[in-house]
């Protein structure tokens, strides 16, 4: 198995996404998921204290998908903000 640390970064951008979903939410779990069965990591930009941030800490999401405060961070190796 690789580490997380050491696996290569998928980010997605959704620092200008004001809403999403139960089916948003599915797709980017079935989307961490294809990533890790490749050996990747996705890692998501979500701009703090907005509705897709919300909605991703009241689900629980974010503990297992790492989110990040911008794209840069996310395509970056560190900066990782907890949920």
């Amino acid at each position: 198995h690789q580490r997380a640390d050491d696996a290569q970064q998928n980010p997605a951008d959704l620092t200008a996404t004001s809403f999403c979903d139960s089916a948003g939410l599915n797709h980017l779990i079935q989307a961490s998921h294809k990533a890790a069965a490749n050996g990747t990591e996705l890692r998501l930009a979500i701009s703090p204290g907005g509705a897709v941030s919300w909605i991703m800490e009241l689900t629980g999401i974010s503990q297992h998908i790492p989110v990040y405060p911008s794209a840069r961070l996310a395509a970056g190796s560190g900066g990782q903000v907890p949920g």
